[in-house]
């Protein structure tokens, strides 16, 4: 159990690497309290179940974060709420297979965000909508089926699209694509698409 005033006195950390704790469960809420250099943190192989809601709000400078390979099955609402700054987020190899509608709303400048292998089956409107910056998605090797017309509609910056190794099956009309100009590359190998509706 790490204790939460750990780095109370490191007030100038700026990178963070607490990699394979494998027996924490959940990470103590207020671990980064006065952390307000810190902007990268490396959470791998920590068998991470859930986090806490305010657990990076004491961090809010933060830029790249890294939550690979834990066993997360949801985010709170409000989990990167003060994370305005942030650029790049890694959620690769969990078990997430939705996400709150507010989890994104305040990341306007965050241009990566990678959802690599984890159990999603329907990509729904709403959540990315204020990702205007965002330049890379990626949601390879999940089981997803069906994606929402608008889902994508506001990300106007979007250059790469990565959805191969899915369960797609039908796309209506041009959705999810029809609405970016900026799109360079689009993956969709491996799925099961067979047609295309119009609408």
């Amino acid at each position: 159990m790490l204790p939460d005033t750990l780095f109370r006195n490191n007030r100038l950390l700026g990178d963070l690497n607490l990699s394979v704790l494998n027996k924490l469960g959940s990470p103590p809420e207020r671990l980064l309290t006065g952390l307000s250099r810190l902007e990268n943190i490396t959470l791998l192989d920590c068998n991470f179940t859930s986090i806490p809601e305010k657990f990076f709000a004491y961090a809010g400078n933060m830029k790249n974060i890294r939550m690979v390979n834990n066993r997360l099955t949801s985010l709170p609402a409000n989990l990167f709420k003060e994370n305005t700054k942030l650029l790049n987020l890694d959620l690769s190899y969990n078990d997430l297979n939705e996400l709150p509608l507010t989890v994104f709303e305040k990341q306007f400048v965050l241009e990566t965000l990678i959802f690599y292998r984890n159990n999603f089956v329907t990509l729904k409107a709403g959540p990315f909508d204020n990702l205007i910056s965002l330049k890379v998605l990626s949601f390879e090797y999940n089981f997803i089926e069906s994606i929402e017309q608008e889902t994508f509609q506001r990300l106007q910056k979007l250059e790469d699209l990565k959805l191969g190794r899915n369960k797609l099956k039908v796309l209506e009309g041009n959705a999810p694509f029809g609405l970016n100009k900026k799109l360079k590359r689009v993956d969709l190998s491996r799925t099961t698409l067979f047609s295309s509706q119009t609408s």
